[in-house]
């Protein structure tokens, strides 16, 4: 009789251990399940917002500095061409804009030069095309004999001549320059200068005739 009830008592020992066990398992599947589709969607959402800032203010900066180089260029591009001509318009005379068939084109100025050799030479400035011609339209700048003084990193598009006759030849210079082959709002330069004649020698031969 002992021994029956000894075994009923391991029997519901076992089924008890059991029963415990798949409680255990139980609670540890629902302590360890995964992220819901809700979670998931709120996840991938936060994540896609992050990613498309970032790509905007790389853009953003990449935009800022690819501008700001343009304008350092037109800066430098600007200086060296007003410069240049400043420097050869300060030794000349007998200054005149236009040509004989349109006297009134100010975007090419005409003038005599002294040079150490040869002594007198004939100086130009204009707006040319790609083939070195003079050219309203045109997007490079050209002086005497055809030179191109502009570079192929900018487009010239505007350059006028002003000429004061009162006393001294005074000669204002308008320039506006552009990047060359920019995407988007393109930054222009704008430039003016005002040349005043500064001839070596001191005879008349120095004033415009």
């Amino acid at each position: 009789m002992n021994y029956k009830l000894e075994i009923k008592n391991q029997c519901f020992k076992v089924q008890f251990l059991n029963a415990k066990v798949e409680l255990q398992k139980t609670h540890q599947l629902k302590t360890t399940k995964g992220f819901s589709l809700i979670e998931l969607t709120v996840a991938v959402a936060i994540f896609s917002i992050i990613i498309v800032s970032a790509g905007s203010i790389f853009i953003q900066i990449f935009r800022a500095q690819k501008e700001m180089m343009s304008k350092q260029i037109l800066i430098d591009e600007g200086r060296y061409i007003m410069e240049s001509m400043i420097k050869d318009i300060r030794m000349g005379y007998k200054f005149s804009i236009g040509t004989v068939e349109n006297p009134t084109d100010n975007t090419r100025l005409n003038f005599t030069r002294y040079n150490d050799n040869p002594l007198i030479s004939t100086g130009l400035y204009c707006r040319a095309d790609k083939n070195d011609e003079c050219d309203q339209a045109g997007i490079y700048l050209a002086k005497s004999d055809n030179q191109i003084i502009s570079s192929e990193k900018v487009n010239i598009t505007k350059l006028e001549f002003y000429l004061d006759k009162i006393d001294q030849p005074y000669i204002t210079i308008i320039l506006v320059l552009e990047p060359r082959n920019y995407r988007g709002i393109k930054p222009s330069l704008r430039l003016q200068n005002t040349v005043s004649q500064r001839c070596p020698k001191t005879s008349g031969d120095c004033w415009e005739k």
